[in-house]
């Protein structure tokens, strides 16, 4: 029993040097020097897909006409995808400075892929080259479009930038914009290591030429999510070492967290579902082994009190642990802006270390099995 707690508690103590890789190359990522987010010569199109945003679309119109970037060079494309609860009329009623313009999208019978089929279309139905994708329940800050042009213009193929939820008002709020904290830092980190594993579709841009080059989600619409993430995948592997992460708090979309405990559920079940289908090897690795730590840290506790040595290194290798951790969480959060690091913050990161490896642990087993899901009214098979 003591080699097995030695073991594991060896196994954790390599996860603290991997969060601590993570850490050093999120710190590599450049940020953008005085007078860079200055906009470029080029136009972009806007690229909202929507179902059902009647509470939320007239607010991202708004910050929309509140950017700081020529309204003279980008347009929005709103793509419904048959709302019922009024969202085409408020778009139409909205009175824009810039271009915007509402499509009905047409899915093909037996689509799955819903968001991914919007986008396409409204991808073919845009304007102009440089395409930038969010999502219709999201504020964005006034100068989003600046920074992304900035580094399209610089010759990424596809940026990726900071998605955070809004200030917590309640534990479970707190606890999940914490844990989305961790997973733009670590996309992030990736990124910088040469390693395109996540992002978010609520704040991506990329080149048409590029889009259309990967074939788009062509090999990807049997499954309903990872609009963004295949597409990264797929634009990296032809361009590596191209893909830019905006390291800005400047940059950074909010998005509302999932009001209750279903809404989570069916957040997380297209989430899981995912990483079987990465085609690198590498990032089928780390997805395993992410996997694995989490479960390590799960029974870890169990070959802890064979005796009071045993006892007090666990202590050790969780205080190294929360240790290591909490820095590179705080880290994102100052650089994204996302909130100031409050004593309510210390006592989520100790309430998410319990929770997380069984979290992680369920959803990697069980997450992919029950395949449907309830998405914006939709039955999603």
């Amino acid at each position: 029993m003591i080699f097995i707690f030695i073991l594991s508690a060896l196994i954790s103590l390599l996860w603290c040097f991997f969060t601590l890789w993570l850490r050093a190359n999120w710190m590599r990522i450049p940020r953008l020097r005085r007078g860079e987010s200055e906009w470029p010569a080029f136009s972009m199109s806007v690229i909202i897909p929507v179902r059902n945003e009647a509470a939320n679309i007239l607010n991202i119109l708004q910050d929309l006409e509140n950017q700081s970037f020529d309204r003279k060079q980008f347009e929005v494309i709103i793509a419904d995808d048959g709302s019922e609860d009024g969202t085409p009329d408020l778009v139409r009623s909205f009175k824009a400075s810039y271009s915007l313009r509402l499509i009905n999208i047409k899915h093909k019978p037996g689509t799955i892929a819903f968001k991914k089929s919007s986008v396409s279309q409204a991808v073919a139905e845009a304007e102009h080259n440089y395409i930038f994708c969010t999502d219709g329940d999201c504020r964005l800050p006034v100068h989003l479009l600046r920074v992304h042009a900035r580094a399209l213009q610089a010759g990424a193929p596809f940026v990726s930038g900071p998605v955070a939820l809004y200030p917590a008002r309640n534990t479970f709020a707190l606890l999940q914009q914490m844990e989305f904290a961790t997973l733009v830092g670590s996309g992030g980190a990736l990124l910088s290591a040469g390693i395109p594993a996540m992002c978010n579709g609520a704040n991506i841009s990329y080149s048409r030429d590029a889009f259309n080059k990967a074939g788009g989600y062509t090999g990807n619409m049997d499954i309903p999510s990872g609009d963004d993430e295949f597409l990264m995948h797929k634009i990296a592997a032809a361009n590596p070492g191209k893909i830019k992460f905006l390291r800005e708090s400047g940059a950074t979309v909010r998005t509302l967290p999932a009001p209750d405990a279903a809404s989570f559920n069916a957040q997380r079940k297209r989430w899981a579902g995912k990483w079987t289908r990465y085609q690198s090897q590498k990032l089928k690795k780390i997805a395993i082994s992410v996997f694995l730590f989490n479960l390590n840290f799960l029974l870890l506790p169990l070959f802890a009190f064979s005796n009071r040595y045993t006892a007090i290194a666990l202590l050790v290798v969780l205080l190294i642990k929360i240790t290591v951790e909490g820095g590179f969480i705080r880290q994102v959060y100052y650089d994204t802006g996302i909130e100031k690091w409050q004593a309510r913050n210390h006592i989520a990161l100790l309430m998410l270390q319990a929770i997380y490896p069984a979290y992680v642990v369920f959803f990697g087993i069980f997450g992919g099995l029950k395949k449907g899901y309830n998405w914006k009214g939709r039955e999603v098979a």
